[in-house]
């Protein structure tokens, strides 16, 4: 049936020689004989002289294991337009043979079957490893949100994802957020954060901060109920601020903490804020106790920020605090070494004191503590 329907069809020679060849497989010629209008339509509309380049660049042994799922799962009008129209195109080759060699064939499978043809050419533009580094590390069960990605408007796939891709030491960051991340939130972080910005964020994460409960997932699915929020306060965060500055700030406050601080203060106070106070200042602050006395500080600062004479001095000030807190923790921790330190001590004095000689015990304290 497979080869009547082939050799009726009108196909040149070559093609038909290559279905011959691609039946030696034994499990590749088991789904060609069960599916022989797919194996037809394909051999139809792929060039045969691209096809071989292809399965040269991919490796016979993967391209065959990776048709064998598409016969298996994908129509055979998607073969026709979405398959074929790939092959034939050896400008995307070599992105198309560095994704199949690293990616797992479900995931290749239900790209063929949800993606547009025309995104995925826009896609296969990028540098090709990153590529392969995201479409590999995305979950097979988070693959839906990696086609919601590709199927972003053209202006955004050119001016933020190929770019960021592009920038990416290591894509793998992507592929994180496209697995752990809410697909809404994810698109309107794309959508409202300039690529410069997102890079340095993604570039300063750490892997567990990308992970699920990492800093800046935890935050980003918060904000799935709260959309108000992520787009009145959480993008212009992202948007506006510098990623090193921003980065301690999601480690260092626990979740619940900022989002409440968010709730309550202005964004652009925050802001300048991050922009001219130290670090570890802005935690400190951030940490306190979140009563209307945090709020109207952190709105104070923010608001007298705006004149640039201020901020020099709030800046200068800061420091000076900055200095003086660490001069005090230093104090404590040499304080509380000594204090160890002289337990045992301390432990046979509370004996004598227990024995009655209790005045004496006080002077023998006194005098050891004053060494």
């Amino acid at each position: 049936m497979a080869m009547e329907l082939i050799l009726g069809g009108g196909l040149q020679l070559d093609s038909v020689q290559s279905f011959a060849a691609l039946v030696q497989d034994p499990a590749l010629s088991w789904a060609a004989w069960q599916h022989p209008s797919k194996v037809w339509a394909l051999l139809q509309g792929v060039d045969v002289a691209a096809a071989k380049h292809l399965v040269e660049l991919v490796g016979e042994e993967t391209a065959h294991g990776l048709l064998v799922c598409l016969l298996e799962e994908v129509d055979e009008h998607r073969f026709v337009d979405f398959v074929a129209p790939l092959v034939n195109n050896t400008k995307l080759h070599g992105s198309m043979a560095c994704i199949v060699s690293k990616t797992d064939h479900a995931v290749i499978t239900e790209i063929v079957r949800l993606a547009r043809t025309d995104k995925m050419e826009l896609l296969l533009a990028a540098r090709p490893h990153a590529l392969a580094a995201v479409a590999g590390a995305v979950d097979v069960n988070r693959i839906g949100t990696l086609l919601a990605v590709m199927q972003m408007q053209d202006e955004i796939i050119k001016k933020t994802v190929l770019p960021l891709l592009d920038f990416l030491e290591h894509p793998e960051a992507l592929a994180s957020l496209v697995n752990n991340a809410d697909p809404h939130v994810l698109l309107w972080v794309l959508r409202g954060v300039d690529v410069d910005h997102l890079a340095g964020l993604l570039t300063l994460l750490d892997p567990s901060d990308l992970q699920d409960g990492g800093s800046i997932v935890a935050v980003l699915k918060a904000c799935t109920a709260e959309p108000e929020l992520l787009q009145d306060k959480i993008l212009p965060l992202l948007q506006h601020s510098d990623p090193a500055r921003l980065v301690p700030l999601l480690r260092g406050v626990p979740t619940e903490r900022l989002l409440e601080m968010l709730r309550r203060v202005e964004v652009d106070s925050l802001l300048r804020l991050l922009e001219h106070t130290k670090t570890d200042v802005v935690l400190r602050v951030c940490n306190g106790p979140l009563d209307s006395m945090l709020v109207q500080v952190a709105a104070s600062l923010g608001s007298a920020m705006k004149n640039p004479v201020a901020a020099s001095m709030v800046r200068k000030t800061t420091n000076i605090l900055s200095a003086g807190i660490m001069v005090a923790q230093k104090a404590t921790e040499h304080f509380e070494t000594r204090l160890q330190a002289q337990k045992p001590l301390l432990t046979q004095c509370t004996d004598v004191l227990d024995a009655g000689t209790q005045h004496e015990a006080s002077e023998h304290v006194a005098f050891t503590v004053s060494l």
